[in-house]
């Protein structure tokens, strides 16, 4: 079974996600969504809980606790245009990267020729309803690779 989990581009800078403690990659963080609407505005607002393992944490506000083996989850404001569910697959196998709906995906192999492999495509998952016809054409490939994303890269791709 599939595990459920989210990824959203953090509001606050990298900088203050290292100095709170927050894990990230490039100030992507990790964990389970909630989204909840404003009473006062019509808007909707995104966090994403991470789990933080340490044993130190520090909160928001700054003020830390520490423990032996101190784990506290901590919820994060994410842009809520770059949320991205994972679709239970990663680059190669068990050990690769994740896969997360938006992602850039290249998939190459087959015979190689003057350089050349038979097929060599780049694959975006729009969404996680979209993933029979991604599956198509990942299952078939003997090489992945996460090569970027569509919010980070700003690239569109045809379908």
């Amino acid at each position: 079974m599939r595990e459920i989990k989210f990824r959203g581009k953090a509001k606050i800078s990298e900088e203050k996600l290292d100095r709170i403690g927050i894990p990230h990659q490039k100030g992507w963080v990790f964990g389970h969504l909630v989204t909840s609407r404003s009473f006062t505005e019509d808007e909707y607002k995104a966090e994403i809980y991470v789990k933080i393992y340490e044993g130190k944490s520090v909160s928001l506000s700054g003020s830390s606790t520490y423990g032996k083996h101190h784990e506290s989850i901590t919820p994060i404001e994410v842009d809520i245009n770059t949320v991205s569910q994972y679709i239970g697959f990663k680059e190669d196998g068990e050990f690769g990267e994740e896969i997360y709906e938006g992602d850039v995906v290249r998939v190459w192999g087959g015979s190689y020729i003057n350089g050349c492999y038979e097929y060599d495509k780049e694959l975006v998952v729009k969404d996680i309803r979209d993933l029979s016809r991604f599956l198509r054409e990942f299952n078939k490939a003997e090489n992945r690779r996460v090569v970027g994303n569509i919010y980070d890269t700003h690239i569109l791709l045809s379908s």
